[in-house]
């Protein structure tokens, strides 16, 4: 996931700003109050849309009713682009504004207006939920000081929790009893002579397959033979009755000469 491009309005010290972030290294420099934790908390808001602290009122600007934030990122070749918006209600309670809320990919829209709906598309798309983000990709210098004051088995606790490697290690805990069970039936059976004697059984079979398989083949080409045969029978079958009925027509053609022949000696 690469961060390409960020619009603020109305947020904290920030009326409209534009940052716009190059490849590589990206560094903001300025005084106090210029708003470079400003660009980060709006991050923050757009990629997950919780308020960082108790409520919103850390945002929005104190003389506006309304801000928005826009953030473009890159993730698998893809250009996405999500759009969320505060306003203050009539009480003063700063809450999300749907109609603004948007969540496009190449310029197509994925989800927009419900919020839940736009945060698990998100999720989806990048990987990352609000608690890693908050823990490894934005260290606050309060949050790294804990970080970096946990001991060696401490800091490897929270590692496995935000990448889930503690919900593995239960569940290979649990395996554990299936995989002794497992090995106590295979210790079993190996020790059983009909199951022992199972892969000589398993290598004749084999065999007799193959031999099977060879059989077929043989006996399909002798059904080609066969066939070829009793076409080539057939073929000399009605040979021989057309010779024979050509040796009947001759018969025939002999028997009307001799009579052809009598006639003209008797006429003589």
């Amino acid at each position: 996931m690469i961060i390409r491009r960020i619009e603020i309005q109305n947020i904290r010290s920030h009326l409209s700003s534009k940052v716009e972030f190059d490849e590589g290294f990206n560094c903001m420099v300025g005084g106090v109050g210029v708003g470079k934790t400003s660009i980060l908390l709006s991050l923050h808001f757009a990629l997950f849309g919780e308020p960082l602290y108790r409520d919103y009122g850390y945002l929005l600007r104190e003389d506006k009713n309304n801000c928005k934030v826009s953030v473009e990122f890159e993730h698998s070749g893809k250009i996405y682009k999500v759009v969320r918006g505060l306003k203050r209600e009539r009480g003063g309670r700063i809450t999300q504004d749907p109609s603004i809320l948007t969540l496009s990919e190449n310029g197509k829209l994925l989800a927009w207006g419900k919020i839940a709906a736009v945060q698990e598309q998100l999720k989806t798309i990048t990987g990352i939920d609000k608690k890693m983000f908050e823990e490894f990709i934005w260290i606050q210098q309060e949050k790294l000081k804990e970080i970096l004051n946990m001991t060696p088995r401490e800091r490897q606790n929270l590692l496995d929790e935000l990448f889930g490697f503690t919900d593995f290690h239960k569940a290979w805990e649990s395996l554990l009893q299936y995989k002794k069970h497992y090995d106590a039936v295979r210790v079993t059976l190996e020790k059983d002579p009909d199951v022992a004697g199972f892969t000589e059984l398993k290598k004749q079979y084999d065999e007799l397959l193959v031999e099977y398989i060879n059989l077929q083949s043989e006996i399909e080409n002798l059904k080609g033979m066969v066939a070829e045969a009793e076409k080539s029978f057939r073929d000399a079958d009605e040979n021989l009755r057309n010779l024979e009925a050509l040796e009947r027509k001759v018969e025939s053609l002999k028997e009307e000469k001799l009579k052809v022949l009598t006639l003209l000696s008797e006429s003589n």
